[in-house]
């Protein structure tokens, strides 16, 4: 099972030149709390825009510019969505993934 997590502004939009829509203390501690423990699955912007690595999850980079992953300095792999998914169910182990 996987579950799309995310924060959506009023014309639809998840971000906006590389940041959140919006910022709610509220909407980040929900995000904390539901996906601790699980792994999450993101794009390599999102990753790069993070000042660290998500802690108590599994965190998944999907990315077609492995040159790039280099940046993160922990061994990453390239993968599609589906790739990814089927990955981290079996690697991981975790019913739960969150995308």
């Amino acid at each position: 099972m996987f579950s799309i997590i995310a924060s959506v502004g009023k014309n639809n939009e998840i971000g906006k030149k590389g940041e959140l829509v919006f910022h709610l203390k509220e909407d980040m501690e929900f995000f904390r709390k539901t996906t601790k423990n699980h792994t999450v699955v993101m794009g390599l912007n999102t990753w790069l825009s993070l000042p660290g690595k998500l802690k108590n999850r599994k965190n998944i980079v999907i990315c077609e510019k492995e040159v790039l992953l280099k940046i993160t300095k922990i061994p990453l792999k390239k993968y599609s969505l589906s790739a990814g998914v089927s990955f981290t169910k079996s690697f991981f182990r975790m019913p739960k993934l969150f995308i």
